[in-house]
């Protein structure tokens, strides 16, 4: 299969490890957000049934965002390379939103000289909408950059490191907000402004290690059309090994492959082609993604609310410093260390998949982490506290502990399993390597579009509830009941798809070997990281 931008060259491992680390920048701040972002804004005084609106900014910015710098990315000819600019101006951004959304009560007060609490709101939902517009920036980008500049036989490794950064910053982002920073920073006056300030400061260091030890080649405007010039003797070859530059001229040195100089038109028209042609599975896979994020997203914007209001019995809009606000920071810190041990399980689980998938096939595995989450999403409504309670028994935090926790089971399937079958369905034509930002952000859209259902959806059923929430997280159960009996009924077929010719397939016995190598390196890589990295 064509790849108009596969490096030639065998990357060094501490190069990819760093390409990857930016990752884990990016989910110490989604974490930071899904912990906290809800808290906050009820404290500035959103009503319960409006927060899920403002939390529209996710699904519009991969609904809209995504595609744009995709496509945009496909075609740069920055200087820097079609990546790393957007990782610059996506970090910039996104820090601003950070810094502003934390601190938004002292810069309402600042600009309008008095305490202003509707111009505060203003403020935080505004940079509310930012962090996520710019933080999607940063995040496409990214996968695109690995893509383009890992060789393919090392990709399995670069996976891997992709899964331990992710693992290690949703952990690092969990346990960050359990604890009372500050306390811990006491110049800091409110835990959250903390915890966005350490997410800012360690987005920025990631991403600059990424941007500054990563090369891109830049593209030559002749390829940023969306065709390729193919030269009749193939690619030009970097002459030193290990330096993980992209080349912006198509590999084609193997003569059977030198029909693969084929494309789509270019600009849009190109891409509403590739659209039209895309292969079945990859809209089997689509369809059970909405299910899974329709429940995804409840669990997002509510779970921290669900433990402060439902069993701790507090209150997340009453005055700061009051018994029932208190007693809701602590469910929040409760829900924090929840989500920690939801990185931990996703990281042990992710360990044991590949096994599982080779003795049980990827149907009965991908129904299992659908039941998972339709399991743990029913459940929250009957974990609640009882009337008259000091605190939660520790059976009850031990419950809600475990109920947030396996969700891990649920986000270690669905970072790789759906990834991977899309990934087999677009390699049945070579034509959607030139598109891959944009077919990255096209399936990106299966995890957004299930954001504004319930973004526009949960204000109902908090209605009928009584404004418990979790009533729309049952509601979110059943959506992933659904995606369980859509995983049966369709089966997802990949092997339907047209098997076609790939690099792999005409590499000599020695590369061959040495993919195998590869994968059991990256196999080694994510437990050592397991067994001796992880907070306990």
């Amino acid at each position: 299969m064509h790849k108009p931008f596969l490096p030639l060259r065998r990357m060094k491992h501490w190069r990819i490890a760093v390409c990857a680390l930016a990752m884990a920048g990016i989910q110490v701040c989604y974490a930071a957000q899904i912990n906290l972002g809800t808290a906050q804004l009820l404290l500035l005084g959103i009503s319960e049934r409006a927060v899920s609106l403002a939390w529209l900014a996710g699904p519009l910015s991969g609904l809209i965002v995504q595609p744009i710098v995709g496509h945009i990315s496909d075609g740069c000819t920055h200087w820097l390379g079609r990546r790393r600019p957007f990782l610059i101006a996506g970090t910039i951004f996104t820090t601003a939103a950070l810094l502003l959304f934390s601190h938004a009560t002292q810069v309402s007060t600042f600009l309008s000289g008095r305490p202003s609490p509707s111009f505060a709101l203003s403020l935080a939902v505004c940079s509310f909408f930012l962090l996520d517009f710019s933080i999607q920036a940063i995040q496409a980008p990214l996968r695109a950059l690995i893509t383009d500049v890992v060789p393919q036989p090392q990709r399995a490794l670069a996976n891997s490191y992709i899964g331990v950064f992710t693992g290690l910053g949703n952990l690092l982002g969990g346990v960050l907000a359990a604890m009372e920073l500050s306390k811990v920073f006491p110049f800091f006056q409110r835990d959250v402004q903390a915890l966005f300030c350490i997410s800012a400061l360690l987005l920025i260091v990631t991403v600059a290690a990424c941007v500054v030890t990563t090369h891109e080649e830049p593209l030559q405007p002749a390829h940023a059309s969306g065709r390729v010039s193919v030269s009749r003797h193939g690619a030009s070859r970097r002459v030193a090994e290990g330096d993980g530059i992209s080349v912006a001229t198509p590999l084609l040195s193997t003569p059977r492959l030198a029909h693969a100089h084929e494309s789509f038109e270019p600009g849009w028209r190109g891409a509403i082609q590739a659209l039209q042609q895309i292969p079945r599975p990859f809209w089997q896979v689509f369809l059970v993604q909405l299910c899974t994020w329709c429940g995804f997203f409840t669990l997002f914007v509510y779970v921290n609310t669900w433990v402060g209001r439902n069993v701790y019995l507090g209150d997340g809009t009453a005055v700061e410093g009051s018994a029932l606000r208190t007693v809701f920071e602590e469910g929040v810190r409760l829900g924090g260390k929840g989500n920690a041990l939801t990185a931990v399980i996703t990281l042990a689980y992710s360990l044991a998949l590949p096994y599982l998938l080779r003795k049980c096939g990827v149907v009965p595995i991908y129904a299992f982490s659908q039941v998972v989450e339709a399991a743990c999403l029913m459940l929250a409504i009957f974990i609640r506290g009882t009337p008259g309670q000091k605190a939660p028994s520790g059976l009850l935090r031990m419950a809600t502990l475990l109920d947030i926790g396996m969700f891990g089971v649920v986000w270690a399937t669905t970072m790789s399993v759906p990834w991977t079958l899309i990934g087999d369905a677009l390699e049945s034509d070579h034509r959607y390597a030139r598109q891959l930002g944009l077919f990255t952000t096209l399936f990106n859209a299966s995890q957004s579009f299930p954001q504004l259902v319930v973004a526009f959806g949960a204000p109902f059923v908090l209605s009928i509830a009584g404004d418990d929430p979790a009533g729309v997280m049952f509601v979110g159960g059943v959506f992933g009941l659904l995606g369980a009996i859509l995983v049966g009924v369709l089966k997802l077929d990949v092997s339907a798809t047209p098997a076609v010719l790939d690099e792999e397939s005409i590499l000599e016995e020695d590369e061959e070997e040495e993919i195998e190598r590869e994968r059991g390196y990256a196999l080694r890589i994510s437990q050592s990281f397991t067994t001796d990295g992880f907070w306990t």
